[in-house]
């Protein structure tokens, strides 16, 4: 849980200072290193802390494990990134591999199952059926989810081509101002493009 960005985002929402902060409970510098993620810190210390701020425990409890999800979200989505310039270049993706086992969430493991897969000459049918159930449990597609579709697409069942291809005109014609299509919408339109 990223304790020290959850009490930075807080103390600077609210405009106070590490020095009005840190006052009496720890130093400025040791509040600095904590916002940074640099120290561990005690559960009495984020208890005043979040005190003198105002904000109760459970709402800041919250906040560590949104910001958790978002700064795992978007170290993910360099590594995918990387992974789909690496798979177009014909690179070594064996680093980038390594890099995937440190995330532990679903779209970690599909882009690890679909690195195996490309980097295998021989697929596996049952590590092709597994990345297509966990795909179509989708309810989001956002710019990670497209280019796991994309690097998976031509090791993909023609069942799995005709669904996505069907998902994919369905959010195009009927929901394009909706938050799964909205931010992505040129890359999504591009993926579908490819898939005609």
């Amino acid at each position: 849980m990223l304790v020290g960005k959850a009490l930075k985002f807080i103390r600077t929402r609210k405009g106070i200072s590490q020095t009005e902060l840190a006052n009496t409970i720890i130093s400025s510098s040791f509040l600095s290193k904590l916002e940074n993620e640099q120290t561990n810190v005690s559960f009495d210390l984020v208890l005043a802390l979040i005190d003198k701020m105002g904000v109760s425990m459970e709402e800041f409890t919250e906040l560590a494990k949104f910001l958790d999800r978002e700064y795992t979200k978007t170290s993910l989505m360099s590594i995918v990134e990387e992974l789909n310039l690496c798979v177009k270049n014909n690179g070594d993706i064996q680093p980038i591999q390594q890099k995937l086992l440190y995330h532990d969430c679903t779209l970690s493991k599909i882009a690890f199952s679909i690195s195996n897969l490309i980097s295998l000459p021989e697929k596996s049918l049952i590590t092709q059926k597994e990345i297509e159930s966990l795909i179509f449990e989708w309810e989001y597609i956002g710019h990670i989810e497209v280019l796991l579709i994309s690097l998976y697409y031509p090791y993909s069942s023609e069942l799995f081509k005709k669904n996505i291809f069907d998902r994919f005109c369905h959010l195009h014609l009927s929901t394009p101002k909706t938050k799964e299509f909205s931010k992505d919408h040129f890359t999504l339109l591009s993926v579908k493009n490819a898939l005609l």
